[in-house]
């Protein structure tokens, strides 16, 4: 009877601990989600100025050389 009342107290350490970990997978995920939509925003931003001023193939040949 103790081995199934360590059984069931260990099943719930472990669903507590891979929870914990995907909460943080996920805080990382997200934290990378927003610095990546930052970043297309900025490029959007920066494609807007050039658009509008007319040069577009400056812009693009700035971005084939990264």
């Amino acid at each position: 009877m103790i081995a199934v009342w360590v059984a069931i107290c260990c099943l719930i350490f472990l669903f507590g601990w891979v929870l914990g970990y995907l909460m943080r997978v996920q805080e990382r995920l997200d934290k990378l989600l927003a610095q990546k939509e930052k970043q297309a925003k900025a490029l959007e931003q920066k494609w807007a100025a050039f658009d509008s001023s007319g040069h577009r193939g400056d812009f693009e040949r700035a971005l084939r050389r990264r």
